[in-house]
C-alpha cells in the first residue's frame, strides 16, 4: 500500500498522527534533475521518509518529498533531519541552509563504514530515482544506528543489489553521472572493499 497523497499542511499534520514517519535520507539533486514527490515535483532536495501505519503493521514503506513538505513532516513528527548528501564540490555547488531543523549530527555522526553506505545509496538515488523498498532496510538501519557499523551480510546484500540492478559498478555509475559535471565529488569506499574482499565477493562498488 502506498503512502497517501500529502499536499496541504493540515493534511501532513494528520498523516503524522496516523503514521509513524521518519526521515531517513536527504539528497541534493544534480542540476536539472526532477523527481516525482508525494507533495509536488522535487527539484532541488529529495527527502526520503519511512512510514508505518499505526493501525496496520503491514502498511509500511517509503515516500519522498521536497524541502517544503519535509520541513512540515519533520516538525510535526518531532524527528530530526538526516544529513544532507551533496554530490558536488563547493565550487558551483548549491548548499542550502535549513534554519531551525537540526540534522542527526550530520554525516560526522555516521561511523566510517555507514558514511560510505549512506553516500552509496545517495548516489544510487541520483542514478535510479528515489529509493524503493529494496533499500529501505539499509536506510532504516543508518537512521537508527548511525554510529554502529552495518553488518557484513548487509554490506554484501547491498553489493548484490548494485550488481544485479545495473550490471555495473557504483564507480561506473558515478562516472556516468559526472559527465558534464566537472565539480562532481570523488567517492571512495575502502571499508566496503575490505569487507567484500574478506568474504571473497566481487566488488560492485
Amino acid at each position: 500500500m502506498s503512502f497517501p497523497q500529502c499536499r496541504g499542511k493540515s493534511n501532513r499534520m494528520n498523516l503524522t498522527k496516523a503514521y509513524d514517519v521518519t526521515p531517513v535520507a536527504h539528497v541534493m539533486l544534480l542540476p536539472g534533475q526532477k523527481f516525482e514527490g508525494c507533495c509536488e515535483v522535487i527539484e532541488t532536495e529529495c527527502y526520503t521518509f519511512s512510514y508505518a501505519n499505526k493501525s496496520d503493521p503491514n502498511d509500511v514503506g517509503l515516500f519522498h518529498v521536497g524541502k517544503h513538505c519535509a520541513d512540515d513532516f519533520i516538525n510535526f513528527s518531532g524527528k530530526e533531519a538526516p544529513p544532507l548528501f551533496n554530490p558536488l564540490t563547493s565550487i558551483g555547488a548549491r548548499v542550502p541552509r535549513v534554519p531551525g531543523i537540526p540534522g542527526i549530527g550530520g554525516v560526522n555522526q555516521l561511523c566510517a563504514l555507514n558514511k560510505e553506505i549512506y553516500e552509496a545509496i545517495s548516489i544510487l538515488t541520483l542514478a535510479w530515482g528515489p529509493p524503493k523498498a529494496p533499500l529501505q532496510k539499509f536506510l532504516t538501519y543508518l537512521s537508527t544506528y548511525p554510529s554502529t557499523s552495518m553488518s557484513d551480510s548487509d554490506v554484501q546484500h547491498l553489493n548484490n543489489i548494485i550488481g544485479k540492478v545495473t550490471g555495473r559498478t557504483l564507480t561506473g555509475i558515478i562516472a556516468q553521472l559526472g559527465q558534464g559535471l566537472p565539480n562532481l565529488r570523488t567517492f571512495n569506499f575502502p571499508r566496503v572493499g575490505i569487507i567484500l574482499a574478506a568474504h571473497a565477493k566481487p566488488n560492485n562498488f
